[in-house]
């Protein structure tokens, strides 16, 4: 019998390579669309896990989070997420992690190893006492929005802050309840109470500054200084520089699936945008108002600080 010659055997070599060349990027492609639609059905329950606490408690939104013991974070954080599972308002603790977050979801801030045995790479546990266990997500790749549910963390702030309902929101629809963090481990460190460096996992993001580019801060604002938009210059230069003094718009990942990110809305639905299309002043995704502060400010735009966003 007469065997395959060496040109013979090129050939198909080649062939395969070439169609080898044409399904992988294919196959690759798929993988990642069904990572994002997977973390778009995460997002929607998280939604849906929203409308579920409000219709228990009045209408209301919870806040990100509180203290334990309503007074500092010696006794841990009390975060959303943390209500969500305990009142059984999500169904599993991975519908909290993105699959294509590279880190697989942020420990909480403060954690013991018992509750977190295999935290991301860089985040050790942070708790004080050693005995603590933030009531968060194990891991978590979500984060929420300061205009809606706002860094009310003991009762002393209610001269400042406020809880939100959902019938205070304008255009729900177009208004931002959850997005994704960063898994740029600079992006979430902050000091810790204990000394040395916490990722600070409880806190929200948002889209906003005081009037005159100062970062904004809900649980220390002022109530008379004016809010306006974030422009998207800055935005992306918080997220590309991380510090302390940043908005905490850097918490969040701006292109997770490769041009965009993820994002729940008030209404309980999901979809991918650029961080460009979440800050339009004529499309403004991050709230026309700061629905959580005492004053309900307006937010101007950050093209012109007379004007409102719409």
């Amino acid at each position: 019998e007469k065997g395959f010659t060496i040109i013979e055997l090129l050939v198909v070599i080649t062939v395969i390579a070439l169609l080898t060349s044409v399904l992988l990027p294919a196959l690759t492609s798929a993988r990642s669309a069904a990572r994002t639609s997977a973390c778009l059905s995460n997002m929607r329950q998280l939604g849906m896990a929203a409308m579920a606490y409000g219709s228990e408690n009045k209408g209301y939104y919870p806040t990100s989070y509180f203290y334990e013991n309503d007074a500092n974070s010696d006794d841990g954080y009390y975060q959303w997420s943390g209500l969500f599972l305990i009142n059984n308002y999500m169904d599993s603790k991975g519908a909290f992690v993105c699959p294509e977050d590279e880190v697989g979801g942020w420990a909480p801030t403060n954690f013991t190893e018992d509750f977190v045995p295999d935290p991301p790479a860089g985040q050790a546990p942070k708790t004080p006492g050693g005995t603590v266990d933030d009531k968060q997500a194990p891991r978590l790749s979500y984060v929420a929005n300061e205009v809606i549910m706002p860094r009310y963390k003991y009762s002393a702030l209610k001269s400042i802050v406020k809880l939100v309902r959902a019938s205070e929101i304008k255009k729900s629809g177009g208004t931002i309840l959850f997005a994704e963090y960063n898994d740029n481990i600079e992006n979430l460190l902050g000091s810790s109470p204990t000394g040395g460096d916490a990722l600070k996992t409880h806190r929200p993001t948002h889209g906003i500054q005081l009037i005159g580019g100062t970062a904004f801060d809900g649980e220390s604002y002022d109530l008379t200084t004016g809010i306006q938009a974030l422009s998207v210059a800055q935005a992306q230069s918080a997220i590309a520089t991380p510090a302390a003094s940043n908005s905490h718009i850097q918490y969040i990942h701006p292109n997770r699936h490769r041009l965009n990110s993820n994002y729940t809305f008030a209404d309980g639905h999901a979809e991918g945008l650029t961080l460009t299309q979440t800050l339009d002043e004529t499309d403004f995704k991050w709230g026309l108002r700061v629905y959580s502060a005492i004053n309900k400010p307006f937010v101007m735009k950050a093209s012109d600080e007379t004007e409102k966003v719409e």
